[in-house]
């Protein structure tokens, strides 16, 4: 009869948006983009995405600055380490691609301050999370200069 298919199609249509909804939270970010598992330095500091913020460490000019990030990517696929040292005046870049990024900053005079450090990943995919990257972790220093 004619009100039963009616009926049958009004309760398919239910399901089918209750599915949806039950699908679209349980997504995220992790199943579609790269994330960072950790990051650390050879100060003693790590980072994990359930770790509380971290008081700025201190180094002087002169110091070398090794950092370890590791991330994984759903799709098994290439990821591209960043690290972002300073400011915009005194920016030191270092990027590599591997399965695990260590990547090093030696600290000159030009980062004598209060700096951030930004740990950057970035896939192989034409989008990304952030618009130019997928995640980012960053730890604190206080640069100080060689002697005071």
């Amino acid at each position: 009869m004619p009100h039963q298919e009616q009926l049958i199609l009004g309760i398919d249509g239910e399901i089918r948006t209750r599915l949806a909804k039950y699908r679209s939270k349980r997504a995220t970010g992790r199943d579609c983009f790269p994330c960072i598992d950790s990051l650390r330095d050879n100060f003693g500091n790590v980072w994990t995405p359930t770790s509380q913020s971290i008081s700025p460490t201190n180094l002087r000019v002169g110091d070398r600055l090794d950092v370890v990030v590791t991330a994984s990517d759903p799709e098994g696929r290439e990821i591209e380490f960043w690290l972002e040292f300073g400011s915009s005046a005194a920016m030191t870049m270092v990027r590599t691609k591997s399965a695990r990024g260590e990547l090093s900053v030696a600290i000159g005079e030009e980062h004598i301050g209060e700096q951030q450090v930004d740990a950057k990943i970035v896939s192989s995919r034409s989008f990304h999370r952030w618009g130019a990257w997928d995640e980012r972790a960053c730890f604190r220093y206080l640069v100080l200069p060689s002697k005071i």
